[in-house]
């Protein structure tokens, strides 16, 4: 190293200046001889800077993110973004606030205490859906199971209970609750009922919701009227009376899905008007049907036109029915099934083993009356009926029949899927012989009685445009356990079918478990979650956290402070539990690495709801917002407690190699960081993994599947593409208005920027945009479907631009940690050829970090750091301040370089390394005072001794590699007293740093001599001269005589200040 000079001068200002003034004798001086030893001094630890717990300064996080919601979700009173899931994870520092107003003008605020945690992590989320009232008026049938099994409890076999515990109790209180909101949603809507057992009948007719509420004002729709049962004993029977049209029907034997399927469906099939004038405008009713069944079926019914042989082996052609004698050696054939039916059951039944005419039969009516109903409401072909199953207690049967139910309910799932059952193994055979244009025969006890023969049974083909290509009717399969679940799985589908809020994920049972959406958050390397703060949702805080542990992992549990743990859903405004919020912390037995992880079902997904009412004119009458809170769960995240020692600094004896410290260097040289979130570095371009050349995300993610008719995330019907038609660009991207659109036609260009429209509400305005697309995020979605060979975005297609516009980069002042540059990252990742089986996975990036020193802090003190000795001949130093002999002296801090003339440390640097020096010595004069009490005079030469860096001198990890240099000189007065001569040497004091495996190592220099640290303070020493004046005496003792007198005076003055010490030593 070497110094920056700067020129001589009399007076020198600019760094600490400080005055010798006796002061009386406490310490010996040091000599400048025995400080000034030539060695090289590396010090081990001496008082460090940093405590246990982690300083303040010492940690970054990414700024806080955690209100990014309307920003991302839009509008309150718009429905632009309807059905889009918000997450966010946000780090912090300190403590955690949040507020906000709730539905009602009503703010809340809450504050969550870091406490002892090195840091804050929270993870939120919220979702927006809507409520269009008055839109597209719907066309519904349900399709209930009578059967005697419905007295039974939800788990009991072959024995009814009491009404209030019964099946059937559980169903018309689910259907008076479905058939509520469906008429209260629209007075257009209409709602039919068809119910079943051994038999089929029409309870309610197709009836419109405004008929209905005419009728009933009280929401019992349907009323048990007579119930009676024998405890301990199977057959029951329930007598259900229909309040809207004063119809009746009693529970019985047997289960006739097919038959029910006929009964309801056919409503639908041969309704008369599925057109309805909204707004002026003619729109199509939306058809849906509900079928709910707690078995599988048992029987099924005959057309009128079936052909069997009787007993006497004559050919017969008409109905059977259990009553009806035929050989049953003989083939049945089935007769024209889709067209008519019995409505009666065709044989005996069997309540424990399936047989696979019942369950062939049933899917095939129900495969090819949805076909009917989708041709008679939408002859074009530009829409398709709803059907929902409900398998409810469907588990209570013997194995074999719950795979008849399993089968005939969601045959999505089951069809073709191998199983230990013959009879429900013929099914898919029967539908191979089906699909293949033959005619399959399956087999059931047909007609006579009791009888348990199984018959070969001819299924015939139709030969109309309706004949099934699939099997796999239901838009959606439910399966409910108890009531409870019934009722939520009721309201569910009421809520589909009525366009009212809707769960934006996936539910495939019921809403309280299932539909999850899943936060993974792995905890960064040596980092633990300390603690799991609270839980806030829709405004509540529960932050009376519990726990309990297992070989998964610590499992915690929310209730407020009173005690509460209910959450009120937002799709059905059913309560639960928090308990159905999982929240997880699991540690790898082999890493020891933590991974947080939380599931949220659909039921406790926190929804910003749009109502949005419409008059008759399909003008918007109001649209309001429930000003929904996201929900946030705040956990705290600290470094294992091993890894620092007790002075601060990295624990030599850690787990931490060096091989983590070389790839995770901190801010500064000599320090590691530690992240409260893993970060893999792993990189995407547009929805690609990529290993180099992309955007780097976070490792922490989210993941859910969203429902198929969730808006946001994926196509619900195919919409036309469209270029720009002018040359010279007529599209507006900030207003996103297209003002010369052409349909885009040929095949998808992927450098072509292709538009199509949107619609949605805002405020009380119906809003059109037009959205911009790259050909390239399009082109495995599109085909000339439409009209003239236009392109049309297929219905059903991921939504991939959506994406695109969610996706967030991190602000310029806002990664902290040096981590990732996306803090929300949205992909979506396929599962086979249905984009439905894929999930979308969002990323998330915000990051905390903690910079640990690796070396420890190295402390000279204020006896270490320099020691200043001034030493004045031929006067002893005075202790009356106001005396001529005080003097005063300045350490000036400098500009240091490198041999290259790279600055290393300037002077600012220098001059900040010294403080807090108190400059006044506690005197508040501004001048730091000699501490003189330990003046000695020896040989006539005072000395003294003063250590001017008060508080000494602090190197840490920030100072390896750099040097400190000091100026100390001592102030030339310009109009000095008579008989000084002043020192007028300035000397150069450097420290350096450097580091040695774990410690630092301080070298000093005075004037370019290294001090040995171990045995001596780094001093410099100033040299005066006092010559006192001679008087002019007269000359009448000669000169010998006014010789004699000076040396006595000299004498004298000797003597004196021998006395003086003397003295001074004798009062300490």
């Amino acid at each position: 190293m070497r110094v920056q000079k700067t020129p001589t001068r009399k007076r020198r200002g600019g760094g600490i200046r400080f005055k010798s003034v006796i002061d009386g004798g406490m310490k010996r001086a040091l000599k400048v001889g025995v400080t000034l030893i030539a060695s090289l001094a590396m010090l081990t630890s001496g008082t460090a800077l940093a405590a246990e717990k982690p300083s303040a300064d010492a940690k970054r996080a990414d700024a806080n993110t955690s209100g990014t919601y309307a920003e991302s979700l839009g509008k309150n009173n718009s429905t632009r973004y309807a059905g889009r899931v918000w997450n966010d994870k946000t780090v912090s520092d300190s403590d955690m606030a949040f507020s906000g107003q709730t539905a009602d003008g009503q703010s809340q605020s809450y504050t969550i205490e870091q406490g002892e945690s090195n840091f804050l992590v929270t993870y939120s989320t919220l979702a927006t859906s809507q409520t269009i009232i008055g839109q597209h008026p719907t066309d519904t049938v349900f399709i209930l199971d009578f059967s005697t099994s419905m007295t039974w409890g939800y788990q009991t076999d072959h024995e009814s209970v009491a009404r209030q515990d019964s099946r059937i109790q559980a169903m018309v209180d689910s259907v008076n609750s479905a058939i509520g909101t469906l008429v209260h949603a629209s007075g257009q809507n209409r709602i039919g009922i068809a119910v079943f057992n051994g038999r089929s009948t029409q309870l309610v007719p197709l009836t419109t919701a405004e008929e209905i509420l005419q009728h009933v004002s009280n929401g019992q729709y349907l009323e048990i009227t007579n119930y009676s049962y024998t405890s301990g004993k199977d057959g029951g029977t329930a007598t259900v009376h229909s309040n809207i049209n004063n119809a009746t029907t009693t529970t019985d034997g047997g289960t006739n899905i097919q038959a029910g399927l006929f009964a309801g469906m056919s409503m639908l099939a041969n309704s008369n008007d599925t057109t309805v004038t909204v707004a002026g405008e003619s729109v199509t009713r939306i058809p849906n049907v509900v079928l709910m069944s707690d078995g599988a079926p048992t029987t099924f019914s005959s057309s009128t036109d079936a052909s069997y042989y009787d007993e006497d082996d004559h050919w017969r052609r008409g109905q059977i029915t259990n009553d009806t004698n035929l050989n049953t050696d003989r083939p049945v054939e089935s007769g024209s099934w889709w067209s008519t039916s019995s409505g009666e059951a065709i044989g005996s039944g069997n309540n424990d083993d399936p047989d696979s005419a019942d369950g062939f039969t049933t899917l095939l009516m129900a495969a090819y009356y949805k076909n009917r109903i989708n041709d008679h409401y939408y002859s074009s072909g530009d829409g398709t009926a709803n059907i929902y199953t409900i398998g409810f207690g469907t588990d209570v049967q013997t194995p074999q029949m719950v795979a008849m139910a399993n089968l005939v309910l969601n045959p999505a799932e089951h069809l073709g899927v191998e199983t230990d059952f013959p009879e429900v193994n013929a099914v898919a055979s029967a539908w191979q012989t089906y699909s293949n244009g033959e005619e399959p025969v399956v087999h059931a006890p047909i007609g006579h009685g009791n009888n348990t023969t199984l018959v070969d049974y001819e299924v015939e083909r139709p030969a109309d445009k309706y004949a099934p290509t699939s099997l796999e009717y239901p838009t959606q399969a439910f399966s409910a356990a108890d009531g409870d679940q019934l009722n939520q799985i009721f309201q569910q589908i009421a809520s589909l079918i009525t366009d009212q809020a809707k769960a934006p994920t996936k539910v495939d049972g019921g809403l309280d478990s299932s539909g999850y959406i899943t936060y993974t958050d792995p905890i960064g390397e040596y980092m633990n979650v300390d603690s799991v703060k609270a839980l806030l949702w829709a405004g509540t805080l529960f932050d009376k956290v519990g726990s309990t542990s297992d070989g998964n992992g610590t499992h915690y549990t929310f209730e407020t402070k009173d005690g509460s743990d209910i959450i009120s859903s937002p799709i059905n405004g059913i309560q639960y539990s928090t308990e159905i919020i999982e929240v997880t912390v699991a540690t790898d037995v082999q890493t020891g690495r933590q991974t947080l992880t939380v599931r949220i079902p659909a039921a406790a997904i926190p929804l910003r709801v749009n109502t949005v009412t419409l008059d008759g004119n399909g003008g918007v009458e109001s649209n309001t917002s429930n000003n929904a809170y996201p929900l946030r769960l705040i956990y705290g995240v600290s470094l294992n407690d091993d890894i620092l020692n007790e002075n601060g600094v990295l624990n030599t004896s850690s787990d931490v190699g060096s091989e983590y410290i070389e790839k995770h260097p901190g801010d500064t040289a000599g320090s590691v960081s530690f992240y409260t979130n893993l970060y893999s570095g792993k990189q995407f371009s547009g929805n690609d993994l990529v290993n180099g050349n992309g955007t780097t995300v976070g490792d922490a993610n989210v993941t859910f599947q969203p429902a198929d008719d969730n808006p946001f995330y994926f196509v619900q019907e195919n919409i036309p593409l469209y270029v720009d038609g002018s040359a010279s660009g007529s599209y507006n991207s900030t207003t996103q208005e297209l003002e010369k659109p052409q349909p885009a036609t040929e095949s998808i260009d992927p450098a072509t920027t292709y538009y199509f429209p949107i619609t949605f509400y805002e405020e009380t305005n119906k809003v059109k945009k037009w959205v911009a697309r790259p050909g390239s995020q399009l082109q495995r979605y599109v085909d000339a479907t439409g009209t003239a060979g236009q392109l049309e975005i297929q219905q059903g297609s991921p939504r991939l631009g959506n994406l695109t516009d969610l996706s967030r980069p991190k602000a310029s002042d806002g990664n902290a940690t040096g981590t990732a540059a996306q803090r929300l990252y949205p992909t979506f990742e396929a599962n086979g050829a249905d984009p439905h089986n894929g999930q979308f996975r969002v990323y998330l990036g915000n990051n905390g970090s903690l910079q640990v020193p690796t070396v420890q802090p190295t402390t000279l003190t204020v006896d270490q750091a320099l020691a200043v000795t001034k030493h004045l001949q031929g006067k002893e130093l005075s202790d009356d301040t106001n005396a001529d002999n005080n003097f005063e002296f300045t350490v000036a801090p400098q500009q240091t370089m490198d041999d290259s003339g790279k600055t290393v440390t300037t002077a600012e640097d220098a001059g900040a390394k010294l403080q807090p020096s108190d400059t006044s010595d506690g005197s508040n004069d501004g001048t730091l005072h000699f501490n003189n009490d330990a003046a000695s005079m020896v040989d006539g030469t005072s000395t003294s001794v003063m250590h001017p860096i008060t508080q000494g001198l602090t190197f840490t990890v920030d100072d390896i590699n750099k040097a400190y240099t000091y100026k100390v000189a001592e102030v030339v007065p310009g109009d000095h007293p008579v008989g000084y001569d002043y020192d007028e040497t300035t000397h150069t004091v450097v420290y350096s740093v450097s580091r040695q495996n774990s410690q630092l190592v301080i070298e000093v220099t005075v004037d370019g001599v290294s001090v040995d640290l171990n045995a001596a303070t780094p001093t410099v020493e100033f040299n005066n001269t006092y010559i006192p004046p001679v008087s002019v005496l007269p000359l009448t003792g000669g000169d010998a005589t006014a010789r004699n007198f000076a040396m006595v005076g000299g004498g004298v003055l000797l003597l004196a200040g021998v006395a003086w010490l003397l003295a001074r030593r004798r009062r300490v």
